[in-house]
């Protein structure tokens, strides 16, 4: 377990190096003002049951940059973090952070969650929430229907 833990922590250790110049000419646009939206948008199909999953929004967007490593491209943008709960028998069990990154009102890519359910996506979602000031996630209670 030791060894896989290592060869994660290379894999996701940043192989690009990005200058203060190169980071002063990125475009973020403005900042998203249908940010809360566009994520239930994309949150909600991919769940089994929408209605029961508990969603939360612990960060306002903030300006960040995913430097590229050798499993993920360089991506930028307003990014924030959502906890989800999915509160479902046939969905995640724990909750999960997920990052979404905007350049303007465009949702331009997603770390973690539905349609990024592997170590590596979610990796990322936890360390870019804690980059952005996201408390730890913690288990909510079961919303009863």
């Amino acid at each position: 377990m030791h060894r896989i833990a290592i060869v994660l922590a290379v894999l996701l250790a940043g192989c690009e190096t990005i200058s203060k110049d190169e980071l002063a000419e990125l475009d973020y646009g403005p900042r998203p003002k249908g940010w809360r939206a566009a994520a239930m948008n994309y949150l909600e199909p991919k769940m089994p049951d929408a209605k029961r999953a508990q969603i939360t929004f612990p960060t306002e967007p903030k300006a960040l940059v995913q430097r590229e490593t050798l499993l993920r491209d360089r991506h930028w943008g307003w990014a924030i973090c959502v906890h989800v709960y999915e509160n479902h028998p046939d969905g995640k069990e724990e909750p999960y952070p997920v990052v979404f990154l905007f350049r303007g009102e465009k949702m331009v890519f997603v770390n973690g969650g539905p349609g990024d359910r592997n170590p590596i996506g979610a990796a990322f979602a936890k360390g870019q929430c804690a980059d952005l000031g996201a408390p730890p996630i913690k288990l909510l209670p079961t919303r009863k229907d």
